[in-house]
């Protein structure tokens, strides 16, 4: 059985229990909400999210409703705190490897449910060892969004990929443990992650894996 220990589980990733059938409408639904998400962001290229989706755009029901449909399939929708987008394309460098969070409390648990949105087809998730670097700054193209505040670059001379998984489908991934994206092609990507409030109850008693991981 997943565990959830510090708000950090204990896997690296675990395909989500989405229905694929709806994926093409969910996507859908998602590049809208990321060009509305745009005009509102600041100037990162990489990264676009705020802090509490229902405080600045309303219902997730409202904007999104198949998505949400299927969070409350999953009886997971009235945690649902935030999305932010992931977007990569030929004229940037290639996404820092980082880690999401400062080593503190937080009222999330230290992991996503990444859905693809655009052009995931040959693209990753990849997960490394290796060492964090807190003096180093955030490239340009990422500063000025709250993901660059609080995520931590790796020192990437030190780093080892240990895993990936691929970008194409649903999937939960952790991401306390160095990560970043990758492709293997030279088009524009795009992805969504949503952020959930404290899950540790649906660990503790195994509703994680029973409801919310794929079989």
């Amino acid at each position: 059985m997943s565990k959830l220990t510090d708000m950090v589980p204990d896997f690296l990733y675990k395909s989500a229990a989405i229905d694929l059938k709806l994926l093409p409408d969910i996507q859908r639904e998602c590049f809208r909400m990321f060009l509305i998400m745009q005009k509102k962001s600041p100037k990162g290229k990489i990264f676009y999210y705020f802090t509490d989706f229902k405080s600045e755009f309303g219902e997730l029901a409202d904007l999104c409703p198949v998505l949400a449909s299927e969070l409350e399939r999953l009886d997971i929708l009235h945690l649902f705190r935030r999305m932010f987008f992931i977007q990569w394309d030929p004229t940037h460098p290639p996404m820092p490897i980082h880690r999401d969070y400062l080593p503190t409390a937080d009222t999330e648990g230290h992991f996503g449910l990444n859905i693809p949105v655009r052009g995931c087809e040959g693209s990753y998730t990849v997960f490394y060892s290796g060492e964090l670097n807190y003096n180093t700054p955030w490239r340009e193209d990422a500063i000025g969004t709250p993901a660059a505040d609080r995520a931590i670059p790796a020192n990437e001379q030190s780093v080892v990929e240990i895993d990936r998984v691929s970008s194409e489908l649903p999937v939960w991934i952790n991401n306390y443990v160095l990560h970043a994206g990758r492709t293997e092609f030279n088009r524009p990507r795009m992805l969504v992650s949503l952020r959930f409030y404290s899950m540790q109850s649906l660990f503790d008693n195994g509703y994680f894996d029973e409801y919310l991981v794929a079989k």
